[in-house]
């Protein structure tokens, strides 16, 4: 039985079209709409596509029209909860693609159901690695698909053991999900090949490897990692670490905190930063971190004059590095942060300030604007490098050597341009402004009479 969905189409329940819907949202009852909004997104996208042509709608142009019902401000939260609920209900075909619109079906079909005639027609493995995913995801109890495990089972171990063009990353992937299957029908999965163990026992690159998972296998990667190095899975951990980016920089840190591996971590930074070898992101995540209390007691001994030097040259390195303009993320954190720089300088001496805005002058990775920006921090914290900016910068650079003969013929030549030229110039007197005009006029009138 379908659930009670309050009426929505009073006096335009004829009005079709694009705008069709505008003319819902100002007609219908703002009670009804709310109720929909807070308790069954998928009645009102339902509701939404009755009123749109052929009943389907692009999701731009849903989009589009739940902006206008939820605002701005809550349409985003709202509308990533609503999908994953409208991805369940069997009145709407979910787009598979991007350029694929949402549809009101004539007949209710089970998601199950759609995704399990995907899986069987298709024969790309990475295809059927996502769609045995997501539809173990989408079954609420597996019981709904249970005649059906057996065989995806055996498809899945067919499709990670023979297909060649899958990574090593999404074998991995296919390994984790044919697991999940063949823990439910109580299959030991270290039994089956390849098993996640020899995949990373095989790796080469276990960095490459992790940075090419899906976001939400980081901590399943770490854990396994834990498994197959029972004995120095901290170094490993920390080495993924060194080379890591984004979510994974997180994940290794909360793995590496959550295992109180807290001083090995505190040591392991300490000596990059003395060996100059922390990367961009890993720093980005330092200073973006710098004042978190979970953290404060690994990072507070780093934080200074010498990570500040560090960032410096992990952004001018990557603006040398990259061939194109975009942006620096770490770069950017320096600038849009405005107590960034002052915190890493409170400590440091006058010197040790100049050449950190030295440093800053000389790198590639900033624009003009931004660097006076920045350093307009530094001389807020140490006024004395001013003349780093104009100041003796300025007077410095009009000086210029020469020989003691070419100075002294200037100087004669000078000597005579104010003793003599000048003089020369003033033998004869200057006529009064009032006799030059009594003369213009003498001569005015003795021309009349001729003319």
């Amino acid at each position: 039985m379908q659930p009670h969905t309050p009426n929505l189409r009073p006096a335009c329940v004829g009005r079709k079209g694009r705008c069709g819907i505008f003319a819902v949202v100002s007609c219908c009852c703002h009670k009804a709409i709310q109720q929909l909004i807070k308790s069954s997104p998928n009645d009102l996208i339902v509701e939404i596509l009755t009123h749109c042509p052929d009943n389907a709608a692009s999701a731009s142009e849903l989009e589009t029209i739940l902006q206008r019902l939820l605002g701005e401000g809550k349409f985003k939260k709202w509308w990533s909860a609503a999908k994953k609920v409208i991805a369940k209900d069997p009145r709407i075909a979910v787009p598979t693609k991007k350029a694929d619109p949402y549809i009101l079906r004539d007949e209710p079909v089970k998601v199950e159901t759609e995704i399990l005639e995907t899986f069987y027609a298709t024969r790309h493995p990475r295809e059927r690695i996502h769609l045995a995913e997501k539809l173990i995801a989408l079954s609420d109890r597996v019981d709904e698909i249970k005649e059906d495990l057996p065989k995806i089972l055996e498809i899945l171990t067919e499709s990670v053991q023979k297909a060649p063009q899958l990574t090593e990353a999404e074998r991995l992937h296919g390994v984790w999900v044919r697991n999940d299957y063949a823990r439910h029908l109580g299959i030991d999965v270290e039994s089956l090949e390849p098993s996640s163990t020899s995949i990373i026992l095989a790796s080469k690159d276990l960095s490459a490897l992790a940075e090419t998972l899906p976001v939400q296998f980081y901590k399943r990667f770490l854990d396994l990692i834990s498994r197959v190095y029972p004995d120095t899975w901290t170094e490993a951990v920390i080495n993924l670490l060194k080379n890591s980016s984004g979510k994974f920089t997180q994940e290794c840190m909360t793995f590496l905190f959550e295992r109180d591996s807290r001083e090995a971590l505190q040591n392991t930074l300490q000596l990059w930063l003395e060996e100059q070898s922390l990367k961009s992101p890993l720093i980005q995540w330092i200073l973006k971190n710098r004042k978190s209390r979970k953290y404060d007691a690994v990072l507070s001994p780093i934080m200074g004059p010498r990570l500040l030097a560090a960032a410096l040259y992990a952004i001018d390195y990557e603006a040398l590095q990259s061939n194109s303009t975009r942006r620096i993320a770490l770069a950017e954190l320096l600038s849009d942060d405005s107590n960034l720089v002052s915190d890493l300088i409170q400590n440091a001496g006058a010197e040790v300030a100049r050449d950190l805005a030295q440093s800053l002058l000389m790198s590639q990775g900033f624009e003009n604007l931004t660097k006076k920006s920045l350093l307009a921090r530094f001389i807020k914290a140490f006024p004395q490098i001013q003349s780093l900016v104009g100041g003796d910068t300025e007077r410095e650079a009009e000086r210029f050597v020469v020989s003691r003969p070419s100075f002294e013929l200037r100087q004669k030549e000078l000597t005579e341009l104010i003793n003599v030229k000048i003089p020369e110039n003033e033998i004869y007197p200057p006529i009064s402004i009032a006799a030059s005009a009594s003369a213009r006029v003498t001569r005015s009138n003795s021309a009349w009479p001729s003319a």
